[in-house]
């Protein structure tokens, strides 16, 4: 599972839906887990942990794009996690976002040091800004990125649009991301 705000992690899971190892990506994510104890918590307790913990809530104070992406060989157990985990953010933020991934997905992430979310987050981005780096992708929040993806779009629609606003980087000690214009609010649960 892979859990992308501006913290950036991934849980590994055992056989019991348990979270046995915790990788944080960002100097964000070892701030909010050092305080924690996620490990053998079950996954969808885990989330309700994290998401609900004094460390986490400047991240969540400003209603913030919670990305969760979910990746096994089990594709039923895929889903169901995936389903569960939605569920779960759901009830104590606005814009859930979940995902599944692949096994090719996961281990290119690794191999480039970030999460499989801001992974699968890069590689739409590069869609509409292909000269982006994942370098620069791996600094921004969730929402960030987003809105970028949005205002490209919108660009794409009006051809006449003018310039570009492209968003900074908040991923570097800046706590949270503010919400501007053309945020993608994704209530519900479950997208894939």
């Amino acid at each position: 599972i892979s859990i992308d705000i501006n913290p950036s992690m991934e849980w590994e899971l055992n056989r019991f839906d348990r979270v046995v190892s915790v990788t944080c990506y960002n100097e964000d994510a070892q701030n909010v887990v050092s305080g924690l104890p996620l490990k053998y918590k079950k996954y969808d307790d885990a989330i309700i942990f994290l998401l609900t913990s004094q460390e986490m809530s400047p991240y969540l104070a400003r209603d913030p794009e919670v990305n969760i992406s979910v990746v096994s060989e089990n594709a039923g157990k895929e889903q169901e996690i995936q389903k569960r985990a939605a569920e779960c953010a759901g009830q104590h933020c606005g814009n859930v976002s979940c995902h599944s991934g692949s096994m090719e997905e996961r281990q290119a992430a690794q191999e480039a040091g970030v999460s499989l979310g801001k992974y699968q987050a890069f590689q739409a981005l590069k869609e509409h800004y292909p000269d982006i780096t994942l370098e620069e992708t791996s600094g921004m929040c969730m929402h960030e990125i987003r809105n970028m993806i949005a205002q490209s779009q919108v660009s794409d629609a009006e051809p006449d649009s003018g310039t570009e606003d492209i968003p900074g980087s908040c991923g570097n000690g800046d706590v949270g991301c503010p919400n501007g214009g053309g945020h993608m609010h994704r209530h519900g649960h479950g997208h894939q």
